[in-house]
């Protein structure tokens, strides 16, 4: 469970999907380079700062809270941090499908497996088939890449409040007492920053190991999905 603006939840239908798709990915990018001992710098000192053979198993972490029933675990620095790179994620992968379809010198139907995604979300969670924010229905395969940044935008602030981790070297670079006062006026909780990850054990690993294999197998399972033309699933 998460808690969001919209109240303590867990993600479901095409935003779980979307999401799960995103958990697998970054999840994979990060593994790939703890094998090979290189940091892989995502920009976000709360996540950057965070031990390199852990930071694969806390994205799945932030992931099964995202997805499942377990209490929420509260707010820190390094698990928002998480959903902001989740959806960075999803964009990276939406611009690298973009220049993929402009390079294509053949004709024939685009792959555009994470604009669909972000089209299902943006439309269960922001209104149904035909919403669209004062322009017309957006095909998942447009390659009008400020229209789907925007709805991943949308997306994101469905699960973050704010982006107080975004100013993390603010106040972990400013004098303790001055670092207080901001963080009660701004009504940021003291161990907001500070706080750490939990330690997670050879259980803890091996549970979030077989998240990540039933999210992988599930996307490589899954039927072919409907096309979505002129705004209408078909």
């Amino acid at each position: 469970m998460w808690n969001t603006p919209e109240g303590e939840r867990r993600l479901e239908g095409c935003e779980r999907n979307l999401v799960a798709r995103a958990v697998v990915a970054l999840h994979e990018r990060l593994i790939r380079a703890a094998r090979n001992g290189r940091r892989l710098p995502l920009g976000i000192r709360a996540f950057d700062r965070l031990p390199l053979e852990t930071q694969p198993y806390l994205v799945l972490l932030v992931g099964e809270s995202l997805l499942g029933d377990d209490p929420f675990p509260g707010f820190y620095s390094w698990n928002e941090s998480i959903v902001l790179l989740l959806f960075n994620q999803i964009e990276g992968r939406v611009r690298r499908e973009i220049a993929l379809q402009r390079k294509r010198r053949r004709p024939g139907a685009p792959a555009c497996p994470w604009r669909l995604l972000v089209l299902e979300a943006f439309r269960a969670q922001c209104g149904g088939p035909d919403v669209s924010i004062g322009e017309p229905p957006q095909d998942p395969d447009s390659t009008d890449l400020d229209e789907w940044s925007l709805k991943i935008l949308i997306l994101t602030d469905l699960i973050l409040w704010d982006r107080d981790f975004e100013d993390e070297d603010l106040f972990m670079d400013a004098p303790p007492d001055v670092a207080e006062a901001m963080k009660m006026t701004l009504g940021i909780e003291p161990d907001y920053y500070s706080g750490v990850p939990p330690a997670l054990s050879d259980q803890d690993r091996d549970r979030l190991e077989i998240l990540y294999t039933a999210l992988r197998d599930e996307f490589r399972l899954a039927p072919a999905r409907p096309a979505l033309t002129q705004g209408r699933l078909h």
